[in-house]
């Protein structure tokens, strides 16, 4: 139970100091309340409604919507959780609500292990990604991913996420966008079974970090050298992604990534995809924390905050680490006119 996030009416109080906003943007980031219709979801200097999310699920349905790049899924949490309903709704974009036809893929980690399965066809005609969503595998992190071909054909190798080791570690990445010129990089150990620019962006990643740090550094050194890295590629396209080392889960926006945080007290959700409700506070405990980020938010019935572009963010057990600060509004006063 992929187990809501803050409803906008809880910022509308004026700001009245500096250290009132600090406090704010502190607290949005740490609480929640169960999400309702008419809450805003809001992106990086904009908002959207829940209406509209509803209208973008409906325009996806008709086939004259939606991304025209690959949709990934992500999670974080303090606790091990399944993504049967997170899945459900990325699951439906692979075909029935979303173009996005051409292969999907789900790792989730066990420890410093992962479970990883690909299909290179269609995630709405996959007997995998059905069983998946009736079988609850939990996890404290999880990456999937749905793909529209747009860089290699449509196959096994190039289906995301892509694993590789480092550190002895199990590492995930998951990527949409387009990277230019990408494959002119010279890579070093690290070498791409597949022919997608994703791949290659993958082993030239790793490749950097291990020649910068042939030893696991301390997090904040490791997460400081991917935010670094990420900017390079970034200048090459599009290069929103997810990446994990089996202990925490680093995003990058480079044109469009949503997150939610849910917590205690929980709420009902519903999937913006299908309808389908689930009520997390009879599927959780006080204590769980748990974050989701999309490329697009997947239920219209919850506040959704998109990182701006450039924006990079680290979870670990399902709370955020750098504060990335443009994931919410800067002032109370700010949020009240969105």
């Amino acid at each position: 139970c992929d187990g809501p996030w803050t409803p906008l009416a809880a910022l509308r109080e004026p700001t009245k100091s500096v250290t009132q906003a600090r406090y704010a943007r502190a607290f949005v980031h740490r609480r929640a309340w169960p999400g309702t219709p008419g809450d805003r979801l809001a992106t990086a200097g904009e908002c959207f409604t829940s209406s509209e999310c509803a209208g973008a699920a409906a325009s996806r349905r008709s086939g004259d919507g939606g991304s025209p790049m690959c949709e990934m899924l992500g999670l974080s949490a303090n606790v091990p959780t399944d993504i049967c309903f997170s899945f459900t709704g990325l699951v439906q974009r692979g075909g029935r609500t979303g173009p996005h036809r051409d292969g999907w893929g789900l790792a989730l980690y066990e420890g410093r292990g992962c479970r990883v399965f690909h299909d290179p066809r269609p995630s709405v005609a996959s007997e995998i990604a059905a069983l998946l969503q009736r079988h609850a595998i939990r996890s404290r992190i999880i990456i999937g991913h749905i793909r529209r071909a747009n860089r290699g054909r449509v196959c096994l190798e190039n289906t995301h996420p892509f694993m590789r080791e480092l550190w002895g570690c199990a590492w995930a990445f998951a990527h949409n966008g387009q990277l230019r010129g990408v494959k002119r990089l010279a890579l070093g150990e690290y070498r791409p079974v597949g022919t997608t620019d994703s791949e290659h962006a993958f082993c030239w990643l790793l490749a950097e970090i291990r020649r910068r740090y042939p030893r696991r550094p301390a997090a904040a050194r490791l997460w400081a050298l991917v935010a670094d890295l990420a900017a390079e590629l970034n200048a090459l396209g599009s290069f929103n992604f997810l990446l994990s080392d089996s202990t925490a889960l680093m995003v990058h926006c480079s044109t469009r990534l949503a997150w939610l945080t849910r917590r205690h007290p929980f709420g009902r959700a519903r999937l913006a995809d299908t309808g389908q409700i689930v009520d997390f506070s009879r599927e959780t405990t006080p204590s769980d924390v748990v974050t989701v980020a999309a490329s697009r938010p997947l239920t219209d019935n919850e506040t959704w905050w998109t990182m701006p572009r450039g924006g990079f963010e680290v979870f670990v057990a399902g709370e955020p680490q750098l504060g990335t600060p443009c994931c919410v509004h800067a002032t109370l006063s700010e949020a009240k006119r969105a």
